[in-house]
C-alpha cells in the first residue's frame, strides 16, 4: 500500500528500482503504529541505507 501511495517511486530520488518501505518508527519499538501506512515512506535501497546512518535512526537504535 505504501508503494502504491508513493507511485512506486523513491520519495527522495524518484527511482523505481530496489524499493524498500521505511518505517518512521522501528517495528520492534512500536509494532502497531509502524504498520500504519502513514508511518512509512517508499525509498530506494541506497536512500534507505543512508537514512539508517542518521543519528537515532540506526538499525540498532530502532531495536532498543
Amino acid at each position: 500500500m505504501v508503494f502504491e501511495r508513493d507511485n512506486w517511486q523513491c520519495q527522495i530520488c524518484l527511482s523505481e528500482k530496489s524499493l524498500h518501505c521505511h518505517h518512521y518508527e522501528g517495528i520492534v519499538k512500536n509494532p502497531i503504529e509502524s504498520a500504519d501506512v502513514d508511518s512509512c515512506i517508499t525509498l530506494c535501497k541506497d536512500h534507505h541505507v543512508k537514512i539508517h546512518t542518521y543519528e537515532g535512526c540506526g538499525y540498532h537504535d530502532l531495536k532498543c
